[in-house]
């Protein structure tokens, strides 16, 4: 448990309170799983292999940060592995605002469509790096 609490707190401040309602939704699906004899999820091994260098580039891209300073943050990933994982966050992003609005949750919609607009922008979504827009 010492190696989970050494990643939350490796967290920027923010992110600390997701990062255990994470680790929370990770318990709570495995036992789910384990009740409805589908398969064995080892949630402890599931969340010490969580890689929290993404989440801090992500963190320092979605509160204004430039591309530069979310790379820092995850020394030795490449740009377009960076560049993939925020396209991939949006592509959820999107769905997930979708999900709140056929369930009727019309706040939780709002702020997911804010978390997209947070990360939508720059070069990680130009169409393309060598014409002109």
């Amino acid at each position: 448990m010492t190696d989970l609490t050494s990643k939350l707190s490796a967290l920027p401040r923010g992110l600390q309170a997701a990062g255990a309602s994470l680790l929370e939704c990770i318990r709570a699906v495995s036992d789910e799983f384990a009740a409805c004899q589908l398969a064995s999820i080892d949630s402890d091994e599931i969340s010490l292999n969580l890689e929290q260098g993404t989440a801090r580039a992500v963190y320092t891209w979605a509160t204004g940060g430039s591309f530069e300073a979310a790379l820092a943050e995850c020394p030795g990933t490449f740009e377009g592995s960076l560049v993939w994982h925020l396209r991939q966050l949006d592509e959820l992003l999107k769905q997930l605002a979708q999900a709140a609005e056929v369930l009727g949750d019309l706040g939780l919609k709002r702020q997911l469509e804010a978390c997209e607009v947070a990360i939508h922008r720059g070069i990680p979504f130009a169409n393309s790096l060598y014409l002109e827009e």
